[in-house]
């Protein structure tokens, strides 16, 4: 369902703090041997102009521009989107949305590039949604809304398909998972009921090949669901093919309330599971008690998952149980990245660390940086790393 009222685009002045370079702002508590890798130096601080929590910041790790990386940030009832110059170190504000509603508060961002036969240049879109339930898909090209998107509940997560870049999938607080193509703003499938999660959707991610779907949950749980089923694949037909346009308007999502794999609580967590994330093909989730589990999903005869198998389990002490807090892997790099609450990002050589558990992580430190990191990005070769805080701060660190 489409909404009528449009974001402002306004012009805020976030701070940019260009000298944030220099070893005595910073060091790496470093754990493990191998840190080559893993040595990263914070060259940029922005302070955005709204003061408040920003829940999440975004890499667009699709497109690669010369000498730069696009990223987007979320906070309170506003989206900055910025351009960093990897040769002068220096960010610069491209476009910023001010939600109509003051009350809106976005909790998450994606970005997303469709192939687009009638212009040149392919479409660059950037989905943020949060409290209200209003996803807002902006054209960064046009600098404009391309669409907005309304369900009910309000959204924890986005993600979209990389098989399929049309297809966007939402985490919600009413305890669905629900599936949207943005280009005919399609509502697809809603992913819930009884045999569903049982409290609030924290976090979602679909695989490389567009055939299953991984929730995680506040009910400390992770579902994976297949999205190859004939009604499934009629719904994303009718949604991508022009012939089916007159139809359109009398689609109702498909409900959806068997999952094919359900990770209960005592097998891999027992505390609520706010990440979770395709790695290959495998899953890689993270719940609040700091626990991490690396497992594969086995596939059965009806070439649905029916099973899985737990490859690696590790927990990092912390002095406090935190959740809502969203990791990174990059990987080209092997690479994976969590915030703390004390400002800390916590870094793994997924490479060093799979065949050693034992071997511990590199921590990232700043002088600056006090509150908690909820969100951590990488650009696409893990070269560069973008983190955000409860303090309406970004980190820029450049790997070394």
């Amino acid at each position: 369902m489409a909404s009528s009222s449009s974001p402002t685009v306004v012009s805020p002045d976030p701070t940019v703090d260009n000298n944030s370079d220099g070893s005595s702002e910073e060091e790496e508590d470093v754990r493990s041997s191998n840190k080559t890798r893993t040595a990263y130096s914070c060259i940029q601080i922005i302070k955005e102009s709204h003061r408040q929590q920003i829940y999440a910041v975004e890499v667009n790790t699709q497109v690669q521009y010369q000498n730069g990386i696009l990223f987007a940030s979320v906070g309170a009832n506003s989206i900055q989107i910025y351009k960093f110059d990897t040769n002068t170190n220096k960010t610069q504000l491209v476009h910023a949305y001010l939600d109509p509603d003051a009350n809106e508060e976005y909790f998450a961002c994606a970005w997303t590039t469709i192939d687009d036969k009638s212009e040149d240049s392919p479409k660059i879109l950037l989905a943020a949604g949060g409290e209200r339930g209003v996803i807002r898909v902006l054209d960064i090209h046009r600098k404009a809304q391309h669409t907005a998107l309304l369900q009910t509940g309000a959204i924890n997560h986005i993600t979209f398909a990389k098989a399929k870049p049309n297809l966007l999938c939402t985490a919600s607080k009413n305890f669905t998972i629900t599936l949207w193509d943005v280009l005919s703003s399609m509502c697809l499938a809603v992913f819930h009921g009884p045999n569903g999660h049982t409290d609030q959707v924290l976090c979602v991610d679909i695989n490389d090949s567009c055939t299953m779907l991984a929730s995680a949950s506040m009910d400390r749980s992770v579902f994976v669901w297949s999205l190859t089923s004939d009604k499934i694949r009629e719904q994303i037909d009718l949604a991508e093919n022009p012939i089916h346009e007159q139809k359109r308007r009398l689609i109702k999502a498909y409900p959806v309330a068997f999952a094919d794999i359900e990770a209960k609580a005592k097998t891999l967590h027992s505390h609520y599971v706010d990440n979770v994330q395709w790695y290959g093909d495998v899953l890689l989730s993270r719940s609040a008690d700091n626990t991490f589990c690396l497992w594969q999903p086995i596939l059965g005869n009806t070439t649905k998952a029916s099973s899985f198998k737990l490859l690696l389990k590790w927990v990092v002490n912390e002095k406090e149980y935190i959740w809502f807090l969203k990791f990174d892997i990059c990987r080209a790099s092997q690479l994976l990245a969590i915030g703390t609450l004390d400002g800390q990002i916590q870094v793994w050589d997924l490479r060093h660390h799979m065949h050693n558990p034992s071997v511990d992580f590199v921590k990232l430190k700043n002088q600056n940086s006090k509150a908690k990191i909820s969100r951590v990005s990488f650009n696409y070769d893990g070269s560069i790393l973008v983190a955000c805080s409860d303090d309406s701060r970004i980190f820029i660190w450049k790997r070394k």
